[in-house]
């Protein structure tokens, strides 16, 4: 059986808030001292990944989900399984592709697992602008990574490129942790913002995006989430920046929660929902519709910073 390479060493690593032992090395990701760590909250463990989901949804054959476990199997890559909010099994079927393993392993499966875990996670990047932490949020293809590289290439740094993880504190305030210090863009972004395709490794057999490194630009510690910005493409001949209020507040956090299409066969747990209500409740939340056919990533950002100045100003009147 192939899952037992290097079973017996053990990696510990720091994303999204949690501390995670891992058999399969991921370099990529924040190393954490075994001496100095508090303890661990979830494994990563090479073996047989379980496709026997009692009580549960069968999306496909590749994929099932029930409220404490999760199945992914990625033909020619490997087989996942994720439960309890506290292991992720991994049954490769290759070692010829470990970027495409550890793609599935970091998305999918580590967002289900904080689903399990009543992390709210949203589909996002995280970014400080001016000292505000942000969320820039928004559909596939809307250019929440493309953004996100336009603001570092001016002096921000980034938490997170794709999971946007989020914890409450019982001060009220909403924390945003770290993921890894690494981005991925397509390649057509790439080359508008300077890059070349041919440097950098693709994500997977599926899609046309490449792993850009960016540790200089990583921020390894949380920060308070200070607003939401949900990107939109429309038929406007400019763009347009709207504050979100009442009850649109609550149904932009869920439409951008991670890996929504898979939790909706199961329904919210209550506990989730309540976490993602006091989010709506109290981050501030705007909408920026831009041209479909334009390259407007350098207006965006212009349009971020100046809402967020606002913001500031009118939190400073208020204290």
């Amino acid at each position: 059986m192939i899952y037992a390479k290097d079973k017996k060493q053990e990696y510990v690593y720091s994303i999204y808030g949690l501390n995670i032992a891992s058999e399969i090395p991921m370099p990529e990701l924040p190393a954490i001292d075994k001496k100095t760590m508090e303890g661990i909250d979830a494994s990563v463990a090479l073996g047989k990944a379980n496709g026997n989901i009692e009580d549960g949804v069968v999306i496909n054959e590749f994929l099932k989900v029930s409220g404490r476990e999760f199945y992914l199997h990625i033909e020619g890559t490997a087989r996942y399984y994720v439960a309890d909010g506290s292991r992720i099994i991994v049954e490769p079927e290759t070692w010829d592709d470990m970027d495409e393993l550890k793609t599935f392993l970091l998305g999918s499966c580590l967002g289900m697992l904080m689903y399990q875990r009543d992390i709210v996670a949203m589909h996002g990047s995280g970014v400080m602008v001016d000292g505000q932490g942000i969320i820039i949020t928004g559909h596939t293809g809307a250019g929440k990574s493309t953004l996100t590289s336009a603001l570092r290439k001016e002096g921000c740094k980034f938490l997170a490129d794709d999971i946007s993880a989020l914890t409450m504190d019982d001060d009220g305030s909403i924390l945003m942790h770290p993921a890894c210090p690494q981005a991925k863009l397509c390649r057509d972004a790439m080359v508008r913002m300077g890059y070349n395709p041919d440097e950098y490794k693709k994500t997977d057999n599926f899609r046309d995006k490449y792993i850009i490194p960016l540790k200089k630009h990583f921020l390894g510690n949380p920060v308070p989430l200070d607003g939401i910005f949900e990107i939109k493409t429309g038929d406007v001949d400019r763009m347009e920046v709207m504050e979100v209020t009442g009850i649109e507040k609550i149904r932009l956090v869920l439409r951008n929660i991670y890996r929504i299409e898979i939790i909706r066969y199961l329904g919210l747990k209550p506990s989730y929902f309540q976490k993602c209500l006091v989010l709506a409740s109290r981050v501030p939340m705007y909408s920026i519709t831009r041209p479909k056919s334009c390259f407007t990533v350098d207006e965006q950002a212009r349009l971020i910073r100046s809402t967020l100045a606002g913001l500031k100003g009118s939190r400073s009147k208020n204290v």
